[in-house]
């Protein structure tokens, strides 16, 4: 439901089988834009499985766009009341930090800025991602409303969570009083659970995510947790945690993260294969000039030339 009655112009990034679309046709809305990167998913959809997905594509107002969300948003001069991003990911790899060095520009600060210059004036974001990502997601959101210009991010953002699934709500206006009662009213129905702002009793999902918002995505962890946020120079959005700063990772909260799906393993093994790959550099650097040495040491009577082995050409040996 939404948290106003009115109809609204909807963009759906990566849509698949088209579950964020038919959601957004039972809220009401009227002009929905589904965005899938693999234009053969829409055909499948919209043809051998055209019974099995409700034929969700040709339903009245829903446009099916096949391109990059991204790239399709910086073309389009479209203003969208509602802009939502549902966990675009494998969980399998994302825990297991199959993603820790990979690129993603969905996430970073321009890529929100963008978001939210395609909004209109009552416009929300909404991105869905997995519940130990959440820190993240708040970063980088809170970062790009910083670059904005808002004064107060905590007052445009709703975070909320539900089993292994959270998700961002970033208005373009901050959020009235009766918004919020009537979000509290549709976690309470359907079992989710609030995070920022906490609940009237207090009660927050994720309480280090209530002080990220609080303290404008700045942490007092001591450094393990990777709270610089993405920009399109530098979108590494997956890496949760820095694997540099484990001496600011105590035990509880290390058991703490692994109980959320971190895989700190993966990060312990990604430092330990740089400092591998590293010092092998440096041996096989050094090593020919120090073979050299040892060589020129033990035989001062004769020098070999070896010029490039063209035509067929030998090693020559000359005097010195």
């Amino acid at each position: 439901p939404r948290l106003d009655s009115s109809a609204a112009s909807d963009v759906y990034k990566r849509q698949g089988g088209g579950r964020d679309v038919l959601t957004a046709l039972v809220a009401g809305a009227e002009d929905v834009d589904a965005i899938e990167l693999n234009g053969a998913i829409i055909d499948i959809v919209s043809g051998e499985f055209v019974e099995l997905a409700g034929d969700v594509y040709n339903q009245p107002g829903v446009h099916a766009i096949a391109s990059e969300g991204r790239s399709y948003l910086t073309r389009t001069g479209k203003r969208y009341d509602l802009i939502q991003i549902s966990l675009i990911d494998s969980w399998a790899a994302s825990v297991a930090g199959a993603f820790a060095l990979a690129e993603n520009n969905l996430y970073t600060i321009e890529a929100i800025e963008l978001f939210w210059n395609r909004l209109s004036a009552d416009g929300v974001l909404s991105i869905s991602r997995w519940y130990h990502e959440l820190p993240r997601l708040v970063v980088v959101m809170t970062a790009a409303a910083q670059q904005i210009g808002i004064a107060d991010p905590s007052m445009h953002l709703v975070v909320i969570a539900a089993d292994d699934a959270g998700t961002v709500l970033f208005s373009k206006k901050p959020f009235t009083r009766d918004q919020l009662d009537r979000l509290e009213l549709i976690l309470n129905r359907r079992g989710f659970s609030p995070v920022h702002p906490p609940g009237r009793d207090g009660f927050s999902g994720f309480p280090f995510v209530t002080q990220l918002v609080r303290r404008g995505g700045e942490s007092s962890t001591g450094g393990w947790f990777g709270s610089r946020a993405p920009t399109d120079d530098s979108p590494y959005f997956f890496q949760v945690v820095s694997p540099f700063a484990f001496e600011g990772l105590d035990p509880a909260q290390a058991i703490w993260l692994q109980d959320r799906g971190v895989n700190l393993q993966s990060s312990v093994t990604l430092r330990q294969t740089m400092v591998v790959v590293t010092c092998l550099a440096i041996v096989l650097f050094f090593a020919p000039f120090v073979s050299r040495v040892l060589v020129g040491s033990t035989s001062r009577s004769r020098s070999v030339v070896e010029p490039p082995l063209l035509g067929g050409g030998v090693p020559v040996s000359s005097p010195e």
